[in-house]
């Protein structure tokens, strides 16, 4: 970690900054920019400066207990306390689970982790964003302008748009066409109050159909990684009812006049991310997987007045989307019938 400081340093990064990317305190990113800090697990008292070299061999032989490294301390002649000891073993034990994973994270994992905002990243997490950023640096560079568009999209400052279209060309070049190519569409859904419109409807039970659909692909993987019996026979029965629920919304897609077939539909990439997330839960925590699905279910109920109140609204503001609000309100009665 002082490595990659000391890198971030040399690069004229901000102590703000270096603090925000490693969530180490601003005490410690000095005194390593000072060096007085060579060691990353140093205790708060100096009774071990004199055995750091030492420790982190044995450390490396193996001996991880705290106790156990004072006992040996204390045969060669070292006359601190336990806690010291025990200190520095449970900090460089903490440190080391801010290094790199053993296994390379996906794709998406690495996505999920530039995109969140650093304060709701773990000091993990905030490490490995650290070192993603110090070896792929145009990443970072392609994150800070998907910041910047986003930061446009929801002020509504059209007005920055240009700048930002010239800053992105290179590092997201076939984003860019692709607004530039729509432009006047672009900057109408930037500066337009919000107001649903068919098209919005569709595209809203559109990604939702790929979600249900994608039951097939993340169900799968949590009922092979689950070690509980009642919990598996639930998952499997929740994916044969799961299946074609799909197709309760498809009819509803595939009428709307100027609708691509779904069979060339292709979900956004956020609804990717998003299901690929649920298969890495179902591959790695079952029961994270499970926990999810069971928020997801967690809709209004058909006789709710919430439920009725909110589809009320939909079809008061977009009378022309009848079709699919009613393919969608289907969808939640048979949610409901099945005790989602």
């Amino acid at each position: 970690m002082n490595a990659i400081i000391m890198g971030m340093l040399k690069a004229e990064v901000s102590i703000k900054e270096i603090m925000r990317r490693t969530g180490r305190s601003r005490k410690c990113v000095r005194a390593i920019a000072r060096g007085d800090r060579a060691e990353a697990f140093r205790p708060r008292v100096s009774t071990l400066d004199g055995h750091l070299d030492w420790l982190s061999h044995e450390w490396e032989g193996g001996c991880r207990n705290g106790a156990e490294l004072w006992r040996r301390l204390r045969a060669r002649g070292y006359a601190g306390s336990l806690r010291v000891a025990s200190e520095w073993a449970t900090r460089r034990r903490r440190d080391e689970a801010t290094e790199l994973p053993r296994r390379c994270p996906s794709a998406r994992m690495v996505a999920r982790l530039m995109m969140l905002a650093s304060e709701r990243l773990s000091r993990a997490d905030r490490a490995l964003v650290c070192l993603i950023e110090a070896e792929l640096p145009d990443l970072g560079g392609a994150r800070d302008l998907a910041a910047r568009f986003h930061h446009i999209v929801r002020t509504g400052d059209s007005a920055g748009l240009d700048s930002w279209l010239a800053a992105a060309s290179g590092p997201l070049a076939a984003f860019t066409r692709g607004i530039l190519a729509d432009r006047a569409a672009v900057t109408a859904a930037i500066t337009s109050p919000w107001s649903p419109t068919e098209h919005l409807l569709w595209g809203w039970i559109h990604e939702t159909y790929h979600y249900l659909a994608s039951a097939r692909k993340h169900l799968p993987s949590s009922i092979a990684s689950c070690e509980n019996v009642h919990v598996r026979t639930w998952l499997l029965h929740h994916l044969a009812e799961e299946a074609d629920h799909s197709e309760l919304l498809g009819p509803a897609l595939a009428s709307m006049p100027d609708a691509p077939p779904l069979s060339q539909s292709r979900p956004l990439p956020t609804t990717l991310s998003f299901v690929g997330l649920l298969d890495d839960l179902g591959n790695t925590d079952w029961r994270a997987h499970c926990l999810a699905v069971a928020f997801l279910q967690l809709s209004f109920r058909p006789g709710d007045k919430r439920h009725s109140a909110f589809y009320s609204r939909l079809l008061s503001r977009c009378p022309s989307g009848r079709d699919l609000v009613e393919a969608m309100k289907a969808h939640d009665l048979e949610d409901t019938s099945l005790g989602h």
